[in-house]
């Protein structure tokens, strides 16, 4: 018997392509893609803190809200509620508006004063993130100085421990109670 070796090849390669087009078929059709997302720690925890602390619905953008969840927490080394004390004094300072201009012409959401702009671009504290950043990095300077809440908020609001606001201590309790601030604070 005579093989035509031109025959068996093309039904050698028709037999390939069938195996071949089978292959795929079975690998795209048959399962559903494994496509997984990385999600670092720090992302996993932000999300489900969000998910989980109805005050964050106080905000009005995600911006506004990773900015105190990221910058806020460092104010856990002096109260034991730190978000729920940073939205009680953006509370106090803007009603959560980020466009509001103070009368002596305090800036943002957490209303810093032209006398810090001195340390950083007026431009800056613009930005809502950045507004919130460096309000919490004033706040982390005050609670070194003073280790006291009332001291802290004394300065933050007048400048001066000196001086006292008790307006403005009175409606920062106001939006504490508002925001629902656990007010233990740490020693």
């Amino acid at each position: 018997m005579k093989i035509n070796w031109e025959k068996a090849g093309w039904i050698l390669w028709g037999l390939a392509g069938w195996i071949t087009a089978f292959l795929i078929a079975e690998k795209f059709f048959s399962k559903p893609p494994n496509i997984t997302f990385e999600i670092n720690e720090e992302e996993a925890f932000y999300q489900s803190a969000i998910e989980l602390d109805s005050r964050f619905n106080f905000l009005n953008d995600e911006l506004e809200k990773r900015a105190v969840f990221h910058c806020g927490k460092r104010l856990g080394r002096y109260v034991n509620d730190p978000i729920g004390f940073l939205l009680a004094l953006i509370c106090v300072e803007s009603d959560f508006r980020h466009e509001v201009i103070g009368k002596k012409g305090e800036i943002g959401i957490l209303q810093i004063h032209p006398l810090w702009t001195k340390e950083i671009k007026r431009e800056i504290l613009e930005h809502k993130f950045e507004n919130i950043c460096f309000g919490v990095k004033i706040l982390e300077e005050l609670f070194k100085r003073y280790n006291d809440v009332f001291l802290v908020l004394r300065a933050w609001n007048t400048g001066s421990i000196s001086k006292s606001n008790q307006k403005f201590i009175d409606r920062f309790f106001t939006c504490a109670d508002k925001v629902g601030w656990q007010k233990e604070v740490r020693k």
